[in-house]
């Protein structure tokens, strides 16, 4: 009887700290950092899609998809790809090379996950789909988020993007 009580209040601690911990979203001081930080960008998306059209690679997380028997294969491309990401910030990059696209890579800047839903903020150049939303300076307080919960269909994206340079868009998504 105490074990489904124990599991439930392990659970809903989670959840606090996790939410507890994620920084609010800075639009401006995120665009900000791009403009800084622009050639380090430029030359992260010409490595990371060379990389990608060299190898074949249609999809590729790094680092969490570096296997060892890669490693020492790619351990040049990974270096550049390591020092890249470090100079912008960043610890995480998605790259995706679709046959009838051109590469689109995304850069996490903050992200939250937990059983399906969650929501990123990251950097994404040449993105595939751009989302339904537009971005406002209210865009994240309460009544709106309130009337976009009342009015959009359960299970619906929240997604804006906001162009930046040379390809680059900066990215929020809200997945239920």
């Amino acid at each position: 009887m105490l074990k489904p009580l124990f599991k439930k209040l392990t659970i809903a601690t989670w959840v606090v700290l996790v939410a507890g911990c994620s920084e609010p979203i800075d639009i401006e001081a995120s665009q900000q950092h791009f403009f800084e930080h622009e050639e380090n960008f430029r030359q992260l998306s010409n490595a990371a899609c060379a990389f990608a059209d060299e190898n074949r690679i249609n999809f590729f997380r790094y680092p969490l998809d570096v296997k060892d028997e890669n490693a020492k294969e790619f351990e040049k491309a990974f270096d550049e790809l390591e020092g890249l990401l470090a100079a912008v910030d960043s610890e995480l990059i998605v790259i995706q090379d679709f046959a009838d696209a051109n590469c689109e890579l995304f850069v996490l800047i903050a992200g939250t996950s937990f059983l399906g839903e969650g929501s990123s903020l990251g950097y994404v150049y040449q993105p595939t789909e751009l989302g339904e939303y537009e971005y406002t300076e209210d865009f994240f307080s309460a009544d709106k988020i309130a009337h976009r919960d009342a009015n959009r269909t359960r299970g619906e994206d929240v997604k804006f993007s906001i162009d930046l340079k040379g390809g680059w868009y900066l990215q929020y998504h809200l997945y239920p």
